[in-house]
């Protein structure tokens, strides 16, 4: 794409252009003319069968400032996180070029735009967003890495739009063309930093299948592969330039988004067996051996965890001064959630028969209480705080196993697990304010606190496909899994959980 340094009309008279963030630029708003940078549908015409939308009002062409800011506000809170696709020097300098795709610049702006402090800009995002899709299915023949990294941040936005179908079709096609041109191998003429932008490509692909399929119930595309290198470190391939030979970065060091794949390969592994257990396909027997093998796998991931990548105030707050505090929050988060979805089954009362139900019910409501006061220490440490969509459910997840303290855990908990959840109702009703999906999976919580509360059953927390389909289906709602019936007199307990709860009603 390139991002306009002049209107056509500035151009044409050989004067001055002074572009503003939005709409004509300054010489044709004083005079009153009409701007090509504030008029007209500037999309390329495209082949029918490709059918783009019509993107309705005028087409917004940013400046250079104003995409540079918006991609800043990216780089800081986004990347990395969900997924890592760019060399950040390399990002701002094709902004700065006019080099930089529409889909890409476009994706990255309908991301970014919610948390820019102007109302104004916000409001566009949407706007950002059709303009991302428009370009991506125009150019969807263009099997390169720019339209696979489209791909998943276009499949991103309408994820966070609560766009299942379109989730779904945009992801797919970035897995096919992804096939196609067989990423990550490198092309002879890729320098060493598009070399490891492809092999980060693949293992945002890789993340983005795992969470995906899950969210929505599909089956996985991409393979547990283990001849793709893990990701460099990322302040290594960040300090990368295109010149740096072979022998310069060849570092030993384990990055982050390393860890994150490594984790994401156990979640897989998690989602089976809840799916496995949830259709009968394993007994209780079989389902404690898979847990216990699992259980292992995480524990020897917590092992071997560097000594700078573990969580506490020291750690976070180096990070952060180096760009990275919400990276590493993020790689714990992804670690307690899965924990939690591990262990959860066995808060069902009906699998006390195992030998370590105790054991993995109280080790679920520790993860969950681990990733509520991650929350809490990562609101604390400026730069910290993580702010993608997907840390709803991950909230959804611990407050769901909180409650379940809440109703039948130990007395003496009752106050530091109510704390707990008030703060992961606060991050929910923050995370609504940036992401509609936000929303739906706040509802998801309700849904499950009403069958708690509602339900005839005792056994609150049955393993059964309701209960997987509220654990791991994030992207699709939850109905109520039982009609009310006739209820006892609300118990202390009960207030307790109708009083935390009332954080999220106010909102």
């Amino acid at each position: 794409m390139r991002i306009a340094s002049a209107c056509k009309e500035c151009r044409s008279k050989k004067r001055r252009c002074k572009v503003r963030d939005y709409g004509p630029c300054e010489q044709c708003a004083r005079k009153g003319t009409s701007c090509s940078l504030d008029l007209g549908n500037r999309l390329p015409k495209v082949p029918a069968f490709l059918s783009p939308p019509v993107v309705q009002g005028p087409v917004e062409v940013l400046s250079t400032a104003f995409a540079i800011e918006l991609v800043d506000l990216y780089l800081e809170l986004l990347h990395g996180k969900p997924h890592t696709l760019f060399h950040p020097s390399r990002l701002r300098q094709q902004v700065r070029e006019s080099s930089l795709s529409d889909r890409l610049l476009y994706s990255i702006a309908g991301l970014a735009a919610r948390f820019h402090p102007s109302p104004l800009v916000q409001s566009k995002r949407e706007h950002y967003i059709e303009l991302a899709k428009a370009d991506l299915k125009a150019c969807m023949d263009d099997f390169s890495l720019a339209t696979i990294q489209a791909c998943i941040l276009v499949g991103h936005l309408c994820g966070a739009e609560n766009d299942r179908n379109r989730e779904s079709l945009f992801f797919a096609v970035g897995f096919r063309i992804a096939h196609i041109v067989e990423l990550p191998q490198p092309k002879v003429t890729d320098d060493w930093i598009t070399r490891e932008q492809r092999v980060r490509t693949w293992w945002s692909l890789y993340m983005t299948d795992r969470w995906s399929s899950a969210g929505l119930d599909l089956s996985k595309q991409m393979p547990d592969n283990d001849f793709v290198p893990y990701p460099m470190h990322e302040l290594d391939f960040y300090a990368m330039d295109a010149d740096t030979p072979a022998a310069g970065i060849e570092s030993q060091r384990i990055g982050l988004w390393a860890q994150m794949v490594r984790l994401a390969r156990i979640f897989g592994q998690v989602r089976d067996l809840h799916k496995q257990h949830a259709d009968g396909r394993l007994n209780n027997f079989e389902i404690e051996i898979v847990t216990a093998r699992l259980s292992q796998d995480i524990e020897s991931f917590v092992r071997e965890l560097p000594p700078e990548q573990r969580i506490d105030e020291s750690n976070l707050s180096a990070y952060a001064s180096k760009g990275l505090g919400r990276d590493l929050v993020a790689l714990h988060l992804g670690l307690h959630h899965y924990s939690t979805l591990l262990y959860f089954p066995f808060l069902d009362s009906e699998l006390a028969e195992c030998t370590n139900q105790a054991l993995y019910a109280s080790q679920c409501k520790r993860s969950a209480a681990e990733l509520s006061d991650m929350l809490a220490l990562s609101k604390r440490i400026e730069g910290c705080k993580p702010l993608y969509f997907t840390v709803a459910h991950m909230t959804v997840v611990s407050s769901s196993a909180l409650l379940h303290e809440l109703l039948f855990g130990d007395t003496a908990l009752l106050n530091v697990t109510r704390q707990r959840l008030n703060g992961n109702f606060e991050t929910l009703v923050e995370l609504q304010q940036l992401w509609p999906t936000a929303e739906m999976m706040t509802d998801r919580l309700f849904a499950f606190q009403n069958m708690c509360l509602r339900s005839p059953d005792p056994n609150t927390h049955r393993a059964d496909r309701w209960m997987v389909k509220f654990l791991l289906q994030h992207a699709m709602p939850v109905d109520e899994k039982a009609p009310e019936a006739p209820h006892s007199p609300e118990n202390a307990r009960e207030r307790h959980v109708n009083d935390a709860l009332s954080v999220l009603r106010r909102s």
